[in-house]
């Protein structure tokens, strides 16, 4: 099954579940008239595209959502949690995502990241603008430790307890960030993500990042509706506007950010091996390094595993070449890998 059979199978069986559960009467209510056949796979496309677009703005309306994925996870798919016992360390980085929107991750041993950049640095990039240039899927994928550290227990009891439910590995990329470049653009300008319901990213330098080396800097308490209130109520002469502003301007100046939020990003800095989890539908840029460029690894986890372009997926025999942790072929290792890794229908449950 290709990663794209993957998700329709997942968002069929959510729609079939969903309209048997308690959610959907709450969710009849806004959507009277969506189709009542849960196999229609376009109906079912429209209404995650208008929901989605009403989430955004609606916590209420996304925590509905979360409930009924949940049950669907937990009641359906018989998915169990990464860890039963949730750590103390992991619940205080949970807490601190959900208060500020990010948290540093966990000690990577330094061996690891020097295996990643070394592997990195053989490898050719594609330049995206003149100022950054990425890795292929192909590279991220075989890069040393990369698919280790991305679901090591610990990361995806962070990343699942904050989501709510057992997460998807959407997207794993690397890029350069480099320095001596005239203007910043594109996203090292201040801008929100739009990568799903509820999703968080999983940042790794691989180089040393200090202030003129491209940090990532963060607005903290702006990955939620219910925290950016507080910001719509000191602006409450000009809600509109900044309604406006927020939601669908593009990309937004250090000037805006600083005059609607007041008070500037956070410099997230840090020698090679620095990680950090961040939920990016916070206001966020990557910072235009000065002097020196930057490497940098990222993982984004989500809910639904809608991806703008689904990925290739390895085949058995290309997994084995990579010297894979016999737990990835395990629940709910597997699911969570599922649109990269192909360990067989067997390894994944049935929709």
């Amino acid at each position: 099954m290709s990663s794209q059979q993957q998700m329709a199978q997942w968002f069929l069986g959510l729609q079939n579940h969903l309209m048997r559960s308690s959610e959907w009467a709450y969710f009849q209510n806004i959507y009277n008239q969506f189709s009542q056949n849960p196999s229609d796979l376009s109906a079912v496309s429209q209404f995650h595209r208008d929901l989605w677009n009403i989430s955004f703005a609606d916590d209420n309306v996304r925590n509905h959502f979360l409930n009924a994925v949940r049950e669907y996870h937990q009641n359906q798919l018989q998915l169990k949690p990464v860890i039963s016992k949730i750590p103390v360390d992991v619940m205080a980085k949970v807490n601190a995502l959900e208060e500020k929107g990010h948290t540093p991750a966990f000690e990577i041993a330094p061996e690891k990241i020097k295996a990643m950049r070394e592997h990195f640095e053989k490898r050719h990039t594609k330049d995206l603008n003149g100022n950054i240039s990425e890795y292929a899927l192909k590279d991220c994928i075989e890069a040393p430790h990369f698919l280790e550290i991305a679901n090591d227990p610990k990361v995806l009891s962070v990343v699942e307890n904050y989501l709510g439910v057992t997460p998807t590995i959407k997207v794993i990329e690397a890029w350069w960030s480099h320095a001596k470049k005239e203007e910043a653009k594109d996203a090292q300008l201040y801008h929100l993500d739009y990568d799903d319901y509820k999703f968080c990213k999983l940042f790794i330098y691989l180089t040393d990042v200090n202030e003129d080396s491209g940090p990532h800097v963060y607005v903290e308490g702006t990955h939620t509706c219910e925290k950016v209130k507080d910001y719509v109520l000191k602006n409450s002469h000009r809600t509109e506007e900044f309604m406006a502003w927020y939601l669908k301007k593009l990309r937004k100046s250090d000037a805006e950010v600083k005059e609607y939020f007041g008070k500037e990003g956070q410099k997230l800095c840090g020698p090679a091996g620095t990680n950090f989890i961040v939920d990016t539908r916070g206001v966020h840029k990557g910072l235009l390094p000065k002097n020196t460029s930057r490497l940098l690894c990222q993982v984004t986890y989500g809910i639904t595993p809608q991806v703008p372009v689904p990925p290739p997926r390895l085949n058995k025999d290309e997994i084995e070449k990579l010297k894979m942790p016999s737990t990835f072929q395990s629940m709910p290792y597997a699911f969570i890998n599922r649109l990269f890794l192909d360990f067989g229908e067997s390894s994944v449950p049935r929709y």
